[in-house]
């Protein structure tokens, strides 16, 4: 349709194209409205569906597949290996958890190996957004991972243009976190927009001291240039698998009250 053409091109004047002008053409995915979501949300360690409400979001995840929608509040499930979903055509659906970083943190697949698996399972799954890759914003390459999160999308954009002949038309997902100063996250934020203009979620951040003012200066950055923001959080107790952060990130205390960040990051 004309509309889709001019949305996909960003067309100021849709009267006014040129002879010659290379024009990108939407398939039917991108065509089908999906259900909104709104902008903040969840990645959840540990699964309390009582949090959701006292942080105020409006989505969440865990790490795995999960449909679940307690208080109202949906589950964007995860393809954390890149495996077929469980479910056709879920309207969401991320794909991967840090690619580019080593296992229990992350799921190790190249950028080839992705786009092969990613185009896998949007030809079964038409009616489906996904959200691929979900990158660690560190270079992963001294522990033995793939490197750097920036380099990874950049390389998944171009393999996956190689194998389907046609831009990626999905949405990215990226991840970062902060020591104390905001200052290192926010250069790897600004990074990623730079490497793709379209939809980008900010899946996962976190403050490692727990400084609040921390969680503000990325808040106020990612809600004004991200798609979807999601702030990661344990809860005591924790998993005990490894993989979870030891501290600084939780949004909730033990015993269901917020923290200092927490607090923050529910009031914006």
């Amino acid at each position: 349709t004309v509309t889709s053409i001019v949305a996909a091109n960003r067309i100021k004047n849709p009267n006014l194209i040129y002879v010659g002008q290379r024009l990108r053409i939407w398939d039917k995915l991108n065509q089908i409205p999906v259900r909104a979501i709104a902008k903040k949300g969840l990645a959840m360690a540990t699964y309390h569906p009582e949090d959701l409400l006292s942080l105020k979001v409006s989505w969440y995840y865990t790490w795995g597949w999960n449909t679940q929608v307690p208080n109202g509040i949906p589950a964007v499930p995860m393809c954390r290996n890149f495996e077929m979903p469980q479910e056709s055509n879920v309207p969401y659906l991320l794909v991967g958890n840090e690619p580019n970083a080593i296992e229990p943190y992350g799921r190790p697949t190249t950028p080839k190996e992705a786009a092969l698996l990613v185009f896998t399972i949007e030809r079964s799954n038409p009616l489906t957004r996904m959200v691929v890759g979900n990158i660690a914003a560190d270079d992963w390459s001294s522990a033995g991972g793939w490197g750097s999160g920036a380099n990874w999308l950049k390389e998944f954009r171009i393999e996956y243009r190689k194998l389907t002949g046609r831009v990626f038309v999905h949405a990215l997902g990226v991840h970062v976190y902060a020591q104390d100063d905001p200052t290192w996250a926010l250069n790897r934020l600004k990074e990623y927009r730079k490497i793709c203009a379209g939809e980008m979620w900010l899946t996962e951040f976190g403050v490692l001291s727990g400084n609040p003012n921390t969680i503000k200066a990325i808040m106020d950055y990612a809600m004004a240039n991200f798609d979807r923001v999601a702030a990661y959080t344990n809860r005591q107790p924790h998993t005990g698998e490894g993989w979870e952060i030891g501290t600084g990130v939780e949004l909730v205390n033990g015993d269901g009250t917020l923290t200092p960040s927490g607090t923050i990051f529910a009031g914006m």
